[in-house]
């Protein structure tokens, strides 16, 4: 499975981006802001990818966060929403708005999804309430919160880690701090999915 992207924006067409990596082209559909966000930035593609195998195809969905990726994979776990939908949700709401939302039975807002009705957004807010239940907002702080000082770190806390999960990371004995930062971050998300 696929679940990381980082190549170059070959072109985009409706709501699929064609991604160059290594030489071969990735067909990656993405929230239409994402999209955009993607074509207007000469920075190389970075996608957190949701792959999805059916009897008749393997489709690549793209996000720029790993939370918005968890929560398109928790949208199509809802009766009655599919890849279409879930998109449109995460081009709605940001993950913390989503759960909001939720947690608060919040019918209309979610009835602004396009392709949701009140039928769908009720089955949303009912399906999702137990499972959407991590707050994606950075948690408050006594003080400003601690600059980053690394790549890593600034990787990480876009993720939405706490500090004590990224001083775990730096800490633990498999991780080294000399490597190249694609290595350390998969070195520090294969340790954070551990725990």
């Amino acid at each position: 499975m696929i679940g990381w992207l980082r190549g170059r924006l070959l072109e985009q067409d409706g709501d699929t981006a064609l991604i160059d990596v290594g030489g071969v082209g990735y067909a990656v559909h993405a929230p239409a802001r994402v999209l955009s966000d993607w074509a207007s930035s000469d920075a190389p593609v970075e996608a957190w990818v949701s792959t999805q195998v059916r009897e008749d195809a393997i489709t690549l969905y793209g996000f720029p966060s790993l939370a918005e990726r968890k929560v398109f994979d928790l949208l199509l776990t809802v009766n009655k929403v599919g890849p279409k939908v879930s998109l449109a949700t995460l081009d709605t709401f940001s993950p913390a708005e989503l759960s909001q939302a939720v947690q608060k039975q919040d019918i209309t807002a979610l009835s602004r999804i396009p392709g949701v009705g009140k039928r769908t957004a009720q089955l949303m807010a009912l399906e999702l309430e137990k499972k959407l239940i991590v707050d994606f907002e950075p948690a408050a702080t006594a003080g400003p919160a601690p600059k980053a000082t690394r790549p890593l770190e600034q990787a990480l806390q876009g993720l939405g880690y706490r500090r004590s999960e990224i001083d775990a990371v730096l800490q633990d004995p498999t991780f080294d701090p000399d490597a190249p930062v694609e290595a350390q971050i998969k070195v520090a998300l294969s340790l954070l999915f551990q725990r």
